[in-house]
């Protein structure tokens, strides 16, 4: 099944993170209101450890969270992402 067979299926997996905990907390309600479900991470870190105990299908990704770059997140990640897409 494809990512985007997973997605619109709403059996998908979700990652958010932002150090924003109002955002974090928006975007997971949004989510798990369409019924995906949603894990959320405060860091880079943390992300990267929920990583290797979950399969997420898609991580919404702060852009500017200190520290971190999203390429520095990707390459962090290796191989659990196919493809890392900057918007």
């Amino acid at each position: 099944m494809s990512a985007s067979s997973l997605l619109i299926n709403n059996n998908a997996n979700i990652l958010v993170v932002d150090d924003d905990e109002l955002i974090r907390d928006v975007l997971r309600e949004i989510f798990e209101d369409a019924g995906y479900r949603t894990v959320t991470a405060a860091d880079a870190p943390s992300a990267l450890r929920a990583l290797h105990k979950e399969q997420c299908d898609l991580i919404v990704l702060d852009l500017e969270m200190p520290g971190w770059t999203a390429s520095r997140f990707a390459v962090c990640c290796g191989p659990r992402t196919r493809r890392v897409r900057s918007r």
